[in-house]
């Protein structure tokens, strides 16, 4: 029909201009936990190196014992294992042009860095959670198999074989008593010491995983619920959810998630975590992390902002039968 209308620009749409928010929206990011864990090797930093020679002091070979007049007091010794952890560089870059920032109605830095600062986060987060699944202690929750039972362990790095079920509270239970024991399934390893100086692990539990811990339990069961029903512990890691049973759980949404099945698909079990006592992972950094402007090129016009660090990740006890019996983090899942 003749007249005016705005279905088109020239009969009437060019009246107005659509109105642009002057607030940017910022896609949700997961919450990342691993790296606050990290021992920090203040020592070592720049023109040092790129790898930290660290040593390991095992127990004397023979123990002491009674001993006899007359009979001289025995010798022994003691052996000394080395680890090495490895700085590389990780980083990342957004490129602009003068244009884009000069015909913005934002100014642009804000947003290019709160992506690179996120990003760095998530990217370090990953790298210090594949130091901690360098342990070769792993616990997985078998269907029909009672929490704890020696079926579910593996002290090669290998997950367990067997149909998986969901965690329960009797399961982190068992990891956290094997823990105190130093046994897994029978192989002996030295106690785990606490993380804290209140005598607790800490569990980085997947949502799943935290969820089957709060879920009510059977009667006469371990229950979560009803022990910290009247507590309210003091939470001092960033996403810590409660302290109960000497383990101090926090959750996570970056890494973890539910229960894999040994060929790697989700079983749909929740969930996967890790326990750890102290010294679990250390950090060495040459180059903390920053933001860094891009040297322009084409005369100005080419423009950038990256992140960039070299640092490096590495589990500090690595779990040998024969020649390191010490053993700081248990995988579950």
């Amino acid at each position: 029909m003749p007249g005016q209308s705005w279905q088109l620009n020239s009969t009437g749409a060019y009246f107005s201009n659509d109105l642009l928010s002057k607030n940017l929206r910022e896609i949700a990011q997961p919450l990342t936990r691993f790296r606050q864990f990290c021992d920090v090797q203040s020592e070592f930093g720049a023109h040092e190196g790129q790898n930290l020679l660290f040593d390991k002091v095992m127990n004397v070979v023979t123990g002491g014992g009674e001993l006899s007049e007359g009979v001289p007091i025995p010798k022994t010794n003691f052996t000394i294992t080395q680890g090495v952890c490895k700085a590389v560089p990780y980083g990342n870059s957004i490129p602009y042009t003068e244009e884009f920032e000069q015909f913005s109605e934002f100014d642009v830095s804000n947003p290019l860095q709160s992506r690179l600062i996120e990003d760095a986060a998530k990217t370090l987060d990953t790298a210090a959670e594949a130091a901690f699944a360098k342990t070769k202690i792993r616990y997985v929750p078998i269907d029909n198999v009672a929490p704890g039972a020696d079926s579910q362990w593996s002290t090669d790095g290998t997950a367990p074989v067997g149909v998986r079920r969901d965690m329960t509270p009797a399961d982190f239970a068992a990891v956290s008593d094997a823990m105190k024991s130093g046994n897994y399934a029978g192989k002996s390893s030295a106690p785990v010491p606490f993380y804290d100086n209140s005598e607790n692990y800490v569990c980085i539990g997947s949502v799943s995983a935290l969820r089957q811990l709060r879920n009510p339990q059977a009667a006469g069961a371990l229950s979560w619920r009803e022990d910290v029903h009247y507590g309210d512990p003091a939470r001092n890691f960033a996403g810590e959810a409660g302290r109960w049973e000497a383990i101090r759980f926090v959750e996570e949404n970056h890494i973890l998630g539910r229960l894999k099945d040994v060929d790697g698909t989700d079983s749909g079990k929740g969930g996967e975590a890790y326990m750890f006592g102290a010294q679990p992972v250390m950090e060495i950094q040459v180059v903390p992390m920053e933001v860094r402007k891009n040297i322009p090129g084409d005369y100005g016009r080419d423009r950038g902002l990256g992140w960039f660090s070299i640092c490096g990740f590495q589990i500090i006890w690595e779990y040998n039968e024969t020649t390191e019996k010490d053993n700081r983090i248990v995988r579950i899942g």
